[in-house]
């Protein structure tokens, strides 16, 4: 009876309502002025300081506030990079920093712990007398909390790079795996791993998979779970294969040629995963630009392909596909009159097909049930081009139920406890009771994962004991295997229970 009273007491008192995701990636800022945020079931526009044809990232903080965003401007006197903060405008000292303004050249991950200094990488491509991979580091506790650029331009690599540079959450949830691939005379296959953790970027690490190549227009695109990779080039080429998040291997390479009339395939560019990795949606982009879905459940996914459209026009058109935080993919359009070159825009360049996005509003259904909407959504007078921003899935968690499921796997300095945290979890009231004791910190972060690692409330505060207690309430959230973590600036607590 104390017990139902205890537990009463406590419904009236914690919030019933689900449990909401963090919103790291929930603002666009790409193409000509446009931004996109995504905190609201219905996304909103904004104007962005962005100018950039397709290379471009921002972050946000776990509440959907853009903190920063940095773009590559292409210009008849070179290319240049540049990091604007939360006010559009120019971040203290975040200028000249190495970049070439084609696609998917930047890159920001989030500080580590309870660091305010972000790591922005960067890829010279070709042409440019800063060849290969760099970071730059940004502080947010600067400048009134604005930020600054501390240190620029730090090389990792001097080769030649494709024109994208891709990451994704180890296994552990905290560090990542960073991706580069080279171009050149020489046919290769090599992708090039780097380990990003608090203490430094490790590698790099080389595995040799999949076809040969000398394509430098390629793109690596990640699904949603972080287990598999898309590899498309301009030369018709789309590759998948497996990842492993806890040892960084790729593994069950498979070529896919779309069994389609148009021969030879032209100029893949852009590629998007369903979000339950289903489907996986292609953008073609030469005189003809068509968007195809294939069923990746099917043993011969290229017999499944499904022309969703096809744009006809005198110039290639079709741009960058993305997953975006409300679980449909957007595929960002170029236009051209046909005559000029079309970057940057005249000032009276405004229209349908440079305004808009097109829309899959159901990518997880297959063929037209996926509702793909052309030109469906309108950037609220901002304009795009060919590209969308390079961000990573930030709210990937730990590989839940893996042998690097928490810290104590993988590069780490802090110690792991799990004995100093308990989680009792009750199934008539869907109430998990989080207690730990002997805590060492003054400030925390708390974070819960879902079986599929994905990151589904995260919130920080100042400890004021040795003691954290934490209700729960997963009212409507599935049933399965859920991990919560504690970090403070000296330990990391981890536990596990189960909603059934």
């Amino acid at each position: 009876m104390l017990r139902l009273i205890k537990y009463t007491i406590l419904l009236a008192i914690c919030t019933l309502s689900n449990i909401s995701s963090a919103q790291f990636g929930n603002n666009w800022c790409f193409g000509d002025s446009a931004g996109v945020t995504f905190n609201s079931p219905s996304p909103t526009t904004f104007t962005s300081a962005v100018k950039s044809r397709g290379s471009c990232a921002s972050i946000s903080d776990s509440l959907g506030n853009l903190l920063f965003y940095a773009y590559t401007r292409a210009t008849v006197v070179g290319n240049t990079t540049r990091v604007i903060d939360s006010s559009d405008s120019l971040m203290q000292n975040g200028n000249n920093i190495v970049g070439e303004g084609w696609y998917n050249e930047l890159l920001i991950l989030p500080p580590f712990n309870n660091s305010t200094e972000y790591l922005l990488f960067s890829i010279g491509v070709t042409g440019s007398s800063q060849t290969g991979l760099y970071y730059s580091k940004v502080d947010l506790s600067l400048n009134g909390g604005l930020g600054a650029v501390t240190q620029k331009n730090v090389q990792l690599l001097n080769l030649k790079s494709i024109i994208c540079i891709s990451a994704v959450k180890h296994g552990n949830g905290r560090d990542w795996w960073l991706f580069f691939k080279t171009y050149g005379s020489n046919a290769n296959n090599d992708i090039y791993k780097f380990l990003v953790s608090p203490t430094g970027v490790s590698g790099p690490f080389i595995q040799s998979i999949g076809e040969l190549t000398t394509a430098g227009l390629v793109q690596m695109v990640i699904n949603f779970n972080g287990n598999q990779m898309a590899i498309l080039n301009y030369v018709g080429m789309i590759e998948l294969v497996d990842f492993d998040r806890c040892s960084g291997q790729f593994s069950n390479h498979k070529l896919i040629k779309p069994n389609v009339t148009v021969a030879p395939v032209p100029g893949v560019w852009s590629g998007a995963f369903s979000p339950d990795g289903t489907k996986l949606y292609v953008a073609t982009s030469y005189d003809d630009s068509y968007l195809w879905q294939f069923n990746l459940q099917d043993s011969l996914p290229q017999n499944t392909v499904d022309t969703l459209t096809n744009f006809n026009f005198s110039i290639p058109a079709g741009g960058a596909l993305k997953l975006a935080p409300d679980n449909k993919i957007y595929w960002s359009c170029a236009w051209n009159d046909g005559v000029n070159f079309n970057y940057p825009y005249p000032d009276t360049s405004y229209n349908v097909y440079n305004t808009y996005l097109s829309v899959i509003n159901s990518p997880d259904s297959l063929g037209s049930a996926c509702n793909f909407q052309p030109y469906g959504f309108y950037l609220g007078g901002g304009r795009t081009y060919w590209g969308l921003p390079n961000n990573p899935n930030y709210e990937l968690g730990p590989l839940v139920g893996s042998v690097c499921d928490t810290l104590t796997v993988g590069i780490a300095e802090l110690p792991t406890y799990k004995n100093n945290i308990t989680v009792y979890y009750d199934d008539g009231w869907q109430m998990a009771f989080v207690n730990a004791k002997g805590l060492k910190g003054k400030n925390y972060t708390f974070q819960l994962y879902n079986l599929n690692s994905q990151l589904i409330l995260q919130e920080q505060g100042k400890l004021n004991s040795e003691y954290f207690t934490k209700d729960l309430s997963l009212v409507g959230n599935a049933s399965g295997i859920y991990l919560v973590r504690l970090i403070t600036e000296k330990e990391v607590l981890t536990s596990k229970f189960v909603k059934e």
